[in-house]
């Protein structure tokens, strides 16, 4: 990983806040802990995080959304480990 951040700051990627879009309540441990990934990342690569919970149908909403969010350049999709019965990505 200390390869991939040295190029990227090299290249000065990213250049402006990144949106991580959490698909669960605020509070919860997968946005605690999304919280506590996105504090290290952004003190590595100096560029704040906006995290946006948009919680719903166990997480489903959040995923549509994200997936909408993946076609402009800069966001990211965290996953939870396994995707609910009857979800194909």
């Amino acid at each position: 990983m200390g390869t991939s951040l040295a190029w990227a700051q090299a290249y000065g990627y990213p250049s402006k806040p990144i949106d991580v879009i959490v698909p669960f309540d605020p509070g919860g441990s997968v946005d605690i802990s999304s919280r506590i990934l996105l504090d290290q990342l952004s003190r590595e690569l100096r560029t704040p995080f906006v995290v946006k919970n948009i919680s719903g149908a166990g997480g489903l909403t959040g995923a549509a959304s994200a997936l909408k969010a993946m076609t402009a350049w800069g966001d990211l999709n965290l996953k939870w480990p396994c995707p609910p019965k009857g979800v194909h990505f």
